[in-house]
Formats: C-alpha cells, sequence, structure tokens
C-alpha cells in the first residue's frame, strides 16, 4: 500500500535537469573572459555556490556545457560540494576570434603552446592538426564519455569578431561552413 505523506498544501516536482550551463561563468558581469585571469580555486569555490543555488532551486541534473573539468564533478559525488549531478563536456573549442575565443585582440599565443592549460570555458584552435589535438586534450580524462563541445562560429556575442567574421575553413567540410 502506498504511504501518503501531507505537504500542507505544498507540490513534488521530480528534479528539474538543465542541459546548458557555465557554471565556472562566475564573474558575468565583468563578461566570461575574466575567468581566464582568475585563481582556479576561486573559480571552484564560486562554481560550488552556482551548483548549490541550481539545486536548492530544484535541478538534480546539469549539463555544462564548457569549463567545468572532472574535479567540480568529483567533488559533488563525493559531498565535498553541495550541488546537482553535473554532467561536463570540458571547455568549448573555436576557432581564432571565434565565440569560444576569449583572449583579448592584443594577447599573444602562449610560445610554449600551453594556452589549452588556461581556465576558462573556451579554448582557440586553429586548423585540422590543433582542433585534433584540442579535442584530444578535452576527452582525455574522460575516455568512453560524453563529445567535447565545438563552436563553429563566432557570434554576435563574441568580443574578438563580428558574427560575419570568416570561420576555420580549413577544420569544417565546405557544406558545414
Amino acid at each position: 500500500m502506498a504511504e501518503i505523506i501531507d505537504l500542507g498544501g505544498r507540490t513534488v516536482l521530480p528534479g528539474l535537469i538543465d542541459c546548458h550551463v557555465h557554471v565556472n561563468a562566475v564573474r558575468v558581469t565583468s563578461g566570461l573572459a575574466a575567468s581566464r585571469v582568475l585563481p582556479a580555486s576561486f573559480i571552484a569555490a564560486a562554481a560550488s555556490q552556482v551548483m548549490r543555488g541550481m539545486l536548492m532551486r530544484g535541478f538534480t541534473t546539469i549539463r555544462d556545457e564548457g569549463g567545468a573539468d572532472r574535479g567540480l564533478r568529483e567533488a559533488v559525488e563525493q559531498g565535498l560540494f553541495v550541488g546537482p549531478r553535473l554532467f561536463i563536456a570540458g571547455r568549448a573549442i573555436s576557432q581564432t576570434g571565434g565565440h569560444g575565443d576569449f583572449r583579448d585582440r592584443i594577447d599573444s599565443p602562449a610560445p610554449c603552446g600551453c594556452d589549452h592549460f588556461v581556465s576558462g570555458i573556451g579554448r582557440a584552435s586553429d586548423g585540422v592538426p590543433a582542433v585534433q589535438q584540442a579535442v584530444r586534450d578535452e576527452i582525455r580524462w574522460r575516455p568512453g564519455k560524453r563529445p567535447a563541445t565545438g563552436w563553429q562560429a563566432p557570434s554576435s556575442t563574441s568580443r574578438t569578431g563580428p558574427a560575419t567574421a570568416p570561420k576555420c575553413s580549413a577544420c569544417w567540410p565546405a557544406s558545414q561552413t
């Protein structure tokens, strides 16, 4: 026999799912690029508050589409952070000047080629070999898991170029550009 619980006029909902979040976008008023210069420890602490707030609003599962890493997911799983179940896509892969390229116009690529270690929700990669390497970097710590996220075209929200800027034509077949 089913147990009846008096909720006193309240309603019970199943957990909500948000399929497109950026829990690391913690300084939105300063622009998403601000997360590039914040310490990873600050981003993690602020992201924990974002995730806690989402859980308190009824989201029991979220999919981060750029920025969150396995550390945040494991912190939630181990009870170190209070938050919803987290599915991660890693950082979005963009061409130079695209939607996921948060470098300032005056920033130069690192001579060591280590730009991919910079925190943020996206990373720039140009040309087939660089995009292939970026995908390998983003999925290496989650074999068999969800695919990497790619932003192939600039958007109206790109800080580094207009939506009409050329796409990485070397990376994508003509039918997709």
